[in-house]
């Protein structure tokens, strides 16, 4: 009950509004709705209970973690993060606030969080004071404000460049942007496994691909070949079930997370701030504009954040070294990042003692009358930013977190390259861990005395050879295929060659052996198993179609 003065206060703002007595929400200007209401309306003992906790530093600091824990949670119904911090700077500048202790801090200068924006003031050739900072607070409105959805403090722009900003990180929220944002991510982003995790599955796609060349191109492994297909096929599908399961992890936390960022988006008022009371021309700042709005919405419902590899590492790289980051380059509605004058851009960063960064787009214009060089001190003291190109706002999203890993990229590419390889051997290997039936002889017959025709009803030619046995004509192996001349048939065609020496006169002698033969992406291996016997005589007599 000690700070019920403040409830009173917080009931009469949202009434006035209601009724049309004030014309903006009390959250949009703070200050001045609480400098009329104490001034005009608080009565004398809520005076005194304000006077009261102002008294004792204690009670101050008590005060500010009642904001915390009761008021916000029950003014603010989405639990924006970010509102007490912005209601406490407001209220700091204005009596009796301004003369209490514990909001020394909110009085002060903020410190810059997030990335800066690259603005050149006229007839500046590139200087450290070009590098702007900017804040972004996203306040949940009741109802929408009647200046618009966006609203520039303390600098002006042309209302169609904000918007233009806020559309587009509307669109990496909710539109093509956000899968553009995923697919960069399942092409090239970091997996944040644990170590063991990582190095194991890494392993697993070497060992794979390993073992693919092995069964292509190594010895025959005989007796062995069944186990290592089963091998081979059991660990192709733990690691696929693996990377599966992460990119339906990942993309299902991502968009779940989106989508709340975006409906609260949608529903609020989008304040930026950049101080020196600027006139901007052009949009060169709307990528900085579109990056702080989303870092805004990260910081004010980090819970979602966590979630979601893209958006927490978003969250904390940006949080942790955003202010080594400048970022320039106009923006359209559909977040592409268009090209912008470089020059004195570049160098700005350069004379910047802070900045390590330039994130831009990818094709970047230069001035066609570039400044004067700067003196030689002066080039001393210069040194080239690393330099970031983003043709989308995805691709500036992916740069700022560091979700590009090459390491990641190049167990991608093998990865599918080898899944291509196992797609393909799927049927080869399906055979040698099922083998095909025994197939039975059947008709036609060779019409040709010199040739033995063995023609076999199977569906899998490749995978069956034939063996004449014989006294009287040469031994011989032979593959079975589809002839296709007449008659058609799935057989394997045998040359009769008699031996020199003869043992026996009788031209039908011999054995015929079906033997399987496993192959793999067209290599055949060693034959394994005789799956049928028939006489010569008997081929012989079959009927011809």
């Amino acid at each position: 009950m000690r700070f019920v003065w403040f409830l009173a206060f917080w009931g009469w703002s949202k009434e006035s509004f209601r009724v049309g007595l004030l014309l903006r929400h009390p959250l949009e200007n703070l200050s001045s709705t609480w400098d009329e209401w104490y001034q005009s309306e608080a009565s004398v003992a809520e005076r005194e209970a304000i006077n009261e906790v102002g008294a004792s530093e204690a009670r101050q600091r008590e005060f500010i973690a009642w904001l915390e824990q009761v008021w916000r949670r029950d003014a603010v119904p989405d639990d924006n993060r970010l509102v007490l911090d912005f209601l406490l700077q407001q209220l700091a500048q204005v009596p009796p606030f301004d003369r209490w202790p514990s909001f020394a801090t909110y009085r002060a200068p903020r410190q810059r969080e997030g990335v800066a924006a690259l603005v050149i003031a006229e007839g500046s050739d590139g200087n450290p004071t070009d590098v702007r900072g900017v804040e972004a607070v996203v306040l949940p409105l009741e109802q929408p404000a009647p200046q618009g959805t966006i609203v520039a403090d303390d600098f002006r722009a042309d209302s169609a460049d904000l918007n233009i900003a806020r559309q587009a990180a509307a669109q990496v929220l909710g539109g093509p942007g956000l899968w553009r944002l995923y697919f960069g991510w399942l092409a090239s982003g970091r997996r944040f496994y644990a170590a063991p995790v990582r190095v194991g599955l890494t392993a697993g796609w070497l060992a794979l691909a390993g073992l693919l060349v092995y069964l292509r191109f190594g010895p025959d492994p005989g007796e062995n070949l069944r186990g290592l297909a089963a091998g081979l096929l059991a660990l192709w599908l733990v690691l696929l079930g693996i990377a599966a399961a992460t990119a339906i992890r990942e993309v299902r936390s991502l968009r779940k997370v989106a989508q709340v960022w975006n409906r609260r988006l949608a529903a609020a008022q989008v304040r930026l701030r950049m101080p020196g009371r600027l006139t901007l021309k052009g949009g060169s700042a709307g990528l900085a504009f579109c990056l702080q709005i989303l870092f805004s919405l990260a910081r004010a419902y980090p819970e979602g954040a966590a979630r979601s590899s893209v958006w927490s590492r978003f969250l904390s790289c940006v949080s942790a070294s955003g202010t080594a980051w400048a970022v320039t380059g106009a923006l359209a509605k559909d977040g592409t990042v268009q090209p912008v004058q470089m020059a004195a851009k570049i160098r700005a960063c350069a004379r910047h003692p802070e900045l390590e960064y330039l994130l831009g787009p990818t094709r970047a214009e230069t001035e066609s009358n570039p400044s004067p060089s700067p003196p030689a001190g002066a080039r001393r003291a210069e040194r080239s930013p690393r330099f970031r190109r983003c043709r989308h706002v995805a691709g500036a999203i992916a740069a700022l977190g560091g979700t590009f890993s090459p390491r990641q990229a190049l167990i991608n590419v093998l990865a599918v390259a080898a899944s291509g390889v196992m797609v393909l051997a799927l049927p080869d290997l399906h055979c040698i861990l099922l083998p095909p039936p025994a197939p039975a002889a059947v008709a036609p017959a060779s019409a040709s005395p010199y040739y033995l025709w063995v023609s076999l009803d199977t569906r899998r030619p490749a995978f069956f050879q034939v063996a004449l046995e014989s006294t009287i004509w040469v031994n011989r192996r032979s593959d079975v295929a589809f002839q296709a001349s007449a008659p058609q048939s799935v057989r394997a065609e045998i040359r009769l060659a008699r031996v020199s020496q003869k043992t026996t006169r009788d031209f039908e002698d011999g054995i015929v052996w079906i033997e399987r033969r496993p192959c793999l992406l067209g290599r055949k291996y060693a034959s394994q198993e005789r799956v049928g016997r028939y006489t010569v005589a008997y081929l012989n007599r079959l009927a011809h179609e």
